[in-house]
This record gives C-alpha cells, structure tokens and sequence, in this order.
C-alpha cells in the first residue's frame, strides 16, 4: 500500500511530467506489435467463427473490429498522424474492443452449451488474454484496467442473466475476473514501483549534473588559481631577481666591480671566524694606490678611474679565485687572501711588483704604482678583525713611506 500511497498528487510535478514521456515513448515503441498480435489473433477469430459457430453477431463484431485495425493503420501512415499524442487513449480504445470481442465469443459458446471442454478452453482463453493486455499498459492513470473491465462486466452480466444462471458458469466467470483484479492490482503496484525507480534515476542524473557542472567550476577555479600561482611565482622570482641585483649594487663599488667597504668587512669577518674554527692561516693586504691626486688632477678623473681599474684588473690577474678584493676608500683596497701565510702573499705581490715594472716600461702617461701592507692572523686568533686591518694599513704606510725616501 506504500507504493500506492499520493501517486496521484504527482500529476503535475515536472519528474512525473517527464516519467510520463518516457512510459508515452516505450508504448509509441510496443504498439505496432500489438497491433500484429491483434491483427492475427482477428484472423483466427474469423477463420473459428466461420468454421464451427457460424455466429453472425460475432461476424459484425469481428468486421467492426477490422475496421478498426484499418483505421488505426490509415491514422498511422497518415502525414501529421494525431497517433502519438492519443497513444494511451487509441490503445485503451483498441483493447476495449478486443475484450470484448473475447468475451462475446466465450459468452457464445457458454450460451450454445458447447462442450465443458470448450467452455472451460474459452474461459481460459479470456483469463489469459486479460491478464496480457495489461502487460504492455501506459500508465496508471490510463484506460486500461476500465477498458478491460467494462466488457468483462458486460459479459458477466449477460452471461449470469441468459444461463440462469447456471453453477458452471458462475464458477468459470470467477477466473477472468480474478485475473482482471490481479492485473489491475498488478499494474498499479509496478507503474508505482517503476514510477519510483525513474524519480530516483531522474534525481541521480540531476545529481550528476550538478557534481559534473560543480567540477567544472573546480576545474575552471583550479586553473585560476594555478595560473595565479604562476603568475605570484614569476613575480616572487622577479622580486628574487631584483633583490639580488639590489644587493649586488649594495655591495659592489660601481667604478671597479669589486666588493664595497661594508661588504669587504663582512667578509673579513666570515674568514677570520672560518680561519680561526679550522686553525687555517689567514692573511690580509691592505693597498693603497700611490699619487691618485696628482693624476686626477693633472689628467682629469677620468684618468683616475681608469688607473683605479687598471689596480683591480692587476690585482686579479695574481690573486687565487678563493681570494677577494674590496675597496675601502677612495685609492684604497683591502685584499683577503684565505688559507695562505704571510710569506705566500709576500710571494704573490712580489710577483704584482714584477709585473708593474713591466708596465711602466711602456710608454705611459703616469707611473704605475701601489703601497702595500701585509698582516697575518696569529696563530691563537687573540686580535680582532680592525686590529688586522691596522697591523696591515701601518705596514702599507711603512711601505709607501720607504717609496717616498727611496
């Protein structure tokens, strides 16, 4: 009774107005075959009418119902056929005269007192054919189970009424109603069953619908946001760039591409820390370009800078690749030489010294000349680092003043 329970409120709601296309759709599909059901089954009701009970009541029926089958075919050949939009009404129509029709033919033979035999095969026929027709039945709210019904009431009607009534027939009668209540029952409860199989395969395909269009906006919102994400990621490495150029500029002198003031300090500072943990040498030299005013001012700046270049460039052509150089002032520079000892960076601008005696050989402008001072860390590591700087700016002072003496 659950399943028969408000299925007519159901009517006008869109699910039921959809579940109602489709049944319409599935009985357009199985009429034509029961139309040729119908169609032979005529034939033989012809051909046994004619052969054995020679009825011409039954006769006008079985003509009526040819024209019936005729004008269905014609409707259905027909351009523009009204068949579709009256489907259920055309096929309640066309079981209605067929029941009736089977049931004209038991009443005759029940009425003739053919054999109980026949009787009872006629019988049986009609409870069978009853119980089909509802088999391929549109929906519940059709013309079926009235359409199977009212012959069958006619039938039991008239039969009880010309067999006065006899106790065979009230007992065979039984049967094709039974079979009527049955299938009646039956279609109902499948129509509702079905009915609620479709609701919940419509729901479930809403349901897809909206998880399939809910995904495409996740998708669409995961490619903004991964198209964000490499957007901010191409920012944040443009920003990296910049900061590192920046800090580049910040510690590199402009004119000579070496490292400034401020960051030959910081770099002293993590050598001597790494020199003195590792118990490794460590050695400065502090270089002081000689007469860097007398060339700006009789040569022009320019000039200046040029030999200021020419001090780096000379610088790096002997210094190792672990060593660096900074500039601490304006013609000074601090040079950091790592691993090495006081007696090997004698060595290495004994060889600077060398090399600008060559230079000066050719024809120039100006001498080509430096100061320097060289300081190593003691082996305990007890000065700091501006003491360093000291011991080794005192020596180039020494030195340049031994130049000036001669």
């Amino acid at each position: 009774m659950k399943l028969l329970r408000e299925f007519g409120r159901k009517t006008y709601r869109p699910i039921y107005e959809k579940f109602k296309s489709e049944r319409q759709a599935q009985l357009i599909a199985v009429c034509p075959y029961v139309f040729y059901v119908h169609t032979a089954l005529l034939v033989l009701l012809l051909i046994a009418e004619r052969v054995y009970l020679k009825n011409p009541i039954l006769l006008r029926l079985e003509l009526g119902v040819a024209a019936w089958q005729i004008i269905v075919t014609f409707s259905k050949c027909k351009a523009g056929s009204v068949l579709p939009r009256f489907i259920h009404v055309i096929y309640a129509l066309e079981v209605f005269l067929f029941s009736a029709l089977f049931c004209a033919y038991s009443l005759t033979i029940i009425y003739f007192n053919y054999p109980v035999a026949w009787q009872a095969g006629a019988v049986l026929f009609l409870m069978i054919v009853v119980s089909v027709e509802f088999l391929p039945a549109f929906a519940l709210h059709s013309l079926m189970p009235l359409s199977v019904g009212v012959p069958l009431m006619l039938w039991y009607a008239l039969g009880y009424t010309l067999t006065e009534p006899e106790p065979l027939f009230v007992v065979l009668a039984l049967f094709p109603l039974i079979a009527w209540i049955i299938g009646s029952l039956t279609a109902l409860v499948i129509e509702r069953a079905y009915y609620r199989e479709f609701r919940m395969r419509y729901l479930a395909e809403r349901r897809r619908e909206k998880v399939k269009e809910e995904l495409t906006n996740v998708e669409s919102l995961n490619r903004k946001l991964e198209d964000t994400k490499q957007s901010l990621e191409k920012e944040i490495e443009e920003r990296k760039s910049i900061e590192k150029k920046l800090e580049q500029f910040a510690a590199i002198d402009e004119l000579t591409a070496v490292y400034n003031r401020r960051a030959g300090l910081e770099l002293l500072k993590e050598a001597y820390h790494f020199a003195r943990r590792k118990q490794q040498p460590l050695t400065i030299a502090f270089v002081d370009v000689d007469k860097l005013k007398v060339v700006n001012d009789n040569f022009g700046h320019q000039t200046g800078d040029s030999f200021l270049k020419e001090v780096v460039e000379l610088l790096r052509k002997h210094l190792r690749k672990s060593d660096s150089v900074s500039r601490f002032g304006g013609d000074e520079f601090l040079v950091i030489l790592s691993e090495c000892t006081r007696s090997e960076a004698l060595s290495i601008f004994k060889r600077i010294e060398e090399d600008m005696e060559q230079i000066n050989r050719s024809e120039r402008l100006f001498t080509f000349s430096f100061s320097y001072g060289i300081a190593e860390a003691s082996s305990t590591y007890e000065e700091s680092v501006h003491q360093l700087i000291a011991a080794a700016d005192e020596r180039m002072y020494v030195n340049k003043q031994q130049k000036k003496w001669g």
